[in-house]
Formats: structure tokens, sequence, C-alpha cells
């Protein structure tokens, strides 16, 4: 496995983006809830939830499963209502998952975590790397389309289809891409008009 450390921006997040995500509307948490079905239809075993926020995803997921979160105002958010989540540092780290225990975990979930980075082909490299070194069979990631993109000032680099293609990443470090699809609608197109329009990526290891 490289060891090479890869060099990216990390956002902060603070309480601020804890309470935004908190007080979210009632009609956005009612709405979310299809879109967290719609992940969990993929989870199969303990799974890792990483960059899990304030546990609306990490809090359905199998029993045993766990969340890494850069913010540690959302760690102690998720600890108060019982979920196993960790503060987790990539700078330090460098995506190695040194704390996860191997042959512990099946599914890997990165959802809306790639966009926010500055080069999440090379960081996403590494996590396949490690992925793979810890027996995690499928990994699920999840990003935004275009006008989802733009929406959120945090976002970094566009992740589509054609970057994956272009960054040689529909087979890579020992997985490959078994399945995609669009949500809420299937087709690409309604990602430049809608905000919450996502593209599901699954990944399965080669064995």
């Amino acid at each position: 496995m490289s060891q090479t450390k890869v060099c990216s921006r990390i956002t902060i997040y603070d309480k601020d983006y804890l309470e935004y995500q908190v007080k979210r509307s009632w009609l956005r948490k009612f709405i979310r809830r299809f879109y967290l079905k719609q992940i969990l239809k993929y989870v199969e075993g303990k799974a890792i939830d990483f960059a899990c926020g304030i546990g609306e995803l990490l809090g359905k997921l199998p029993h045993g499963s766990i969340g890494l979160e850069i913010n540690e105002a959302a760690v102690r958010y998720c600890k108060q209502k019982g979920l196993q989540a960790r503060h987790y540092d990539p700078e330090t780290d460098n995506y190695q998952f040194r704390d996860c225990h191997l042959g512990n975990y099946e599914t890997f979930i990165m959802c809306h975590v790639l966009e926010h980075l500055e080069n999440p082909n090379s960081v996403f490299r590494l996590i396949l790397q490690s992925c793979n070194r810890l027996g995690i069979r499928k990994i699920i990631v999840v990003v935004p389309g275009l006008k989802g993109f733009k929406f959120d000032k945090t976002h970094r680099t566009f992740v589509d289809q054609d970057y994956l293609e272009n960054h040689n990443l529909w087979h890579a470090e020992g997985y490959h891409v078994a399945d995609k699809k669009y949500f809420p609608l299937n087709f690409a197109s309604l990602g430049k008009y809608f905000t919450y329009h996502e593209l599901i990526i699954i990944y399965e290891r080669i064995v």
C-alpha cells in the first residue's frame, strides 16, 4: 500500500455547522428520510459511516456500525444520542483508518464527502487502499449533481461519472463500480436544475 501523504484542504466544521444540520426544517428532514433509505438498500453488514455528521444515517445502520467525523461538536452530539461516533483527523491518520479492525466491517459509506476536497481522486485512492486492507466488500459513494454542488460554498471539486472516468476510478485499488444510479430520478440532466439530485455509486471488492 502506498503511504504517500496526501495534502488536502480540510474545512473545519464547528458548532455553527452542527447547528445548521440539527435545525433543518421539518420538511427537509422528512424528505431526507427517502434519500437515506436509498443508501440503506445497499448496506451489507456492519458499516463505517465516514463523515457521519449528526448521525442521521448512522442511527439506521446495523448494530456494531461506527461513524467517523471531523467535527468534534457533531461527535459529541452523536454520542449523546447513544451512537458509536469517533472523532477522525485525516491529516494525522492520512486515511489509513488505523483504529478500525481488520475484517470487522463489510460496508464503507461516503455520503457527500468527495466534493468537499480539493484533490478527491488522490484521497479516494487512499481510502480504497485502506478499505481493501480492512476487508471491506462494498463502498457506497454519494455526490451531488451540478446545482447541488454549486449550492454549497464549502464544495471544492465537482465529482461525477466523467470525473471518475478521467481519473481512472471506475476500476481502482481492488474495487470496481458494480452499480450506479441517480436519485430521485435516474437521469443525469436533472442535476443541472434540482439542488437535491444525487449520484449514488456502488463499488464492490474484486475477489
